[in-house]
Parts: structure tokens; C-alpha cells; sequence
């Protein structure tokens, strides 16, 4: 029987942003296991035999993802990151990417609905196509203050409302 060493989840978004947002989600140690106070709509919990790496699927989806202060190697063992909290913004992909092994980030992010980006973004979707551009490169400040929030959180629950806000 392997450990748990990971879980992804995502999470119903509140009513008022249902129509731009599909989903919350996060990736986690198993410390950081909590009993969600909204709804999940998808649970995977990874053992040290699992593998946990994955493609950009081809979708026509944009998501904002915080990478945080964690990483999984793929042994699963969990060490601190090398680099700060970070934001990207990981466009529509017309292409399934190779799955990529190693290290994942602990993180949280957001899946955004299609022709809803701008509205996060300040820039056309078409432009955000096949790329992945830092969120500060958008945002500005307010991405890496973001970015720095959500680190320094320890909570899941946390981390999603503010996310949310």
C-alpha cells in the first residue's frame, strides 16, 4: 500500500463568477489536507507509486495558476521551492503537450470559461494561444503581491477565497 503524498482538487466558484469561472483548484502536500468548507467537484489523492505529471490538454480554456512555496519531486517527496511564489497564465492550447516529469509545484489557480480571459487578463485570448506568459507581465505589481499573499497562506481554504476575492 503506498502513502499519500498529494491531492488535486477543484472547487465550485460562488455564484457571481460561475459564468466566467469553471473552477478553483489546487494541488497540495498531505499536510495540508482540510475538509472543504464549498463544494469539490473533483477529488484525486496521489500515492508515492502514482504518477502525477500530465499534459497542457488541448483545450479552448485559459487558467491563471500560482505556482506556491512547495515541490513534489517524483519520488513524492515534498521540499521547499527554490524560487518565490509565482503566477502564470497558461493560454488555450491547440495541441496536447508532452507530459513533463520531475517536480511538480504546490499550487492553486483558477480554470477560467472560454471567451471569459480579457475579463482576468486585459488582453485578447487569441493572443494567449499555445503560450504560458507570467502574470506579472499582465498584472503588473498586483500579480506578485498576489502571488505573495497566496505563499504565505497556509490554508487551502484560504488560499481559494482569496483567490476568489
Amino acid at each position: 500500500m503506498s502513502r499519500d503524498v498529494a491531492r488535486y482538487r477543484e472547487f465550485t466558484p460562488c455564484e457571481a463568477l460561475r459564468k466566467h469561472i469553471r473552477a478553483f483548484f489546487s494541488f497540495t502536500p498531505p499536510a495540508e489536507y482540510q475538509t472543504a468548507r464549498r463544494p469539490i467537484t473533483r477529488e484525486v489523492v496521489f500515492g508515492a507509486d502514482d504518477s502525477f505529471c500530465s499534459p497542457l490538454f488541448a483545450d479552448g480554456h485559459v487558467s491563471i495558476v500560482f505556482s506556491l512555496g512547495a515541490v513534489c519531486r517524483a519520488d513524492g517527496v515534498w521540499h521547499p521551492s527554490t524560487s518565490g511564489p509565482r503566477g502564470d497564465v497558461i493560454g488555450a492550447m491547440s495541441a496536447v503537450g508532452s507530459a513533463s516529469p520531475g517536480e511538480r509545484p504546490e499550487m492553486v489557480g483558477v480554470y477560467l470559461r472560454a471567451a471569459r480571459a480579457p475579463l482576468f487578463t486585459y488582453v485578447p485570448a487569441c493572443e494567449l494561444t499555445d503560450r504560458i506568459v507570467t502574470l506579472e507581465d499582465l498584472w503588473g505589481a498586483a500579480a506578485s503581491e498576489l502571488s505573495s499573499e497566496l505563499g504565505e497562506a497556509k490554508a487551502e481554504a484560504v488560499r481559494i477565497d482569496r483567490l476568489e476575492s
